[in-house]
């Protein structure tokens, strides 16, 4: 019977994963549109 802290990180872990996944898209997504906006505000004057 594993103990009640041992449950805890498992869910903690799994969640942690779900969000990871779902986030690390909208992550990506966010860092290209990041890097669209600043190659063509940054560079665009010089």
């Amino acid at each position: 019977m594993p103990s009640t802290n041992d449950q805890v990180n498992f869910v903690v872990r799994v969640e942690a994963n779900r969000q990871n996944r779902y986030s690390a898209s909208r992550f990506r997504n966010f860092v290209s549109l990041v890097t669209q906006f600043a190659s063509k505000s940054y560079w665009a004057p010089y």
